[in-house]
């Protein structure tokens, strides 16, 4: 097999087990062994189990950061709580879609590690939280009474909600589906984010999409 075909195949089937593993760690001898090739050979491609992790986090968060670049691209013209909402539901729906990816960032975000891969892993929540911040700050109009500080703030609650989900999602064995849980809690969540803005939005524009 050419090497960078086997390199992707050593992420995928990484990114499998994780699916159905408790907490995030895969030995490379289980690795290998679901492959089918020696740990030798699967280290003649990574020099070390930290570097597949990585390769895997920096793959996925690139890949999840283009869906969501995307979604966003049809939804210029929407108010910032349809936008932030979209936002949510299509990060939601990428680990429903790879719940070893949801297994590996929840799992590191409550080991609290400083370790690389920990790192990696929380580096996904900042880059979401920075694409709600952006949401948010764009339109957000001069007339606000409140401070940008509490914009933060408010951004920061709903980055730990999204991982209150996703610690239930992985709870439940990847039943629990958070983007339609979201679907239902979703008018609570949007007092949240336009409680400091100048004006109302036009609700009409806030339905589902």
């Amino acid at each position: 097999m050419p090497r960078q075909n086997r390199k992707k195949e050593i992420l995928s089937t990484l990114l499998k087990i994780l699916a159905y593993s408790r907490g995030s760690h895969v030995s490379t001898a289980q690795l290998a062994l679901e492959i089918g090739i020696s740990e030798a050979a699967l280290y003649r491609h990574y020099p070390s189990k930290m570097k597949i992790y990585e390769s895997l986090l920096r793959q996925e968060e690139e890949n999840l950061l283009q869906e969501i670049t995307k979604s966003n691209a049809d939804e210029i013209h929407s108010d910032v709580t349809a936008r932030c909402r979209r936002t949510i539901l299509i990060f939601f729906r990428y680990l429903e879609a790879n719940p070893g990816l949801a297994n590996l960032l929840i799992s590191n975000d409550l080991n609290k590690s400083e370790d690389k891969i920990s790192r990696r892993a929380h580096r996904i929540f900042r880059r979401l939280e920075g694409v709600l911040k952006e949401h948010y700050f764009e339109k957000r109009l001069s007339t606000s009474s409140q401070p940008e500080s509490f914009a933060d703030v408010r951004i920061e609650f709903l980055i730990r909600m999204i991982k209150g989900y996703l610690l239930d999602f992985a709870d439940s064995n990847f039943k629990a589906k958070p983007s339609e849980r979201i679907a239902i809690d979703w008018f609570l969540i949007e007092r949240i984010i336009s409680q400091d803005r100048g004006e109302k939005d036009d609700p009409r524009q806030c339905q589902a999409q």
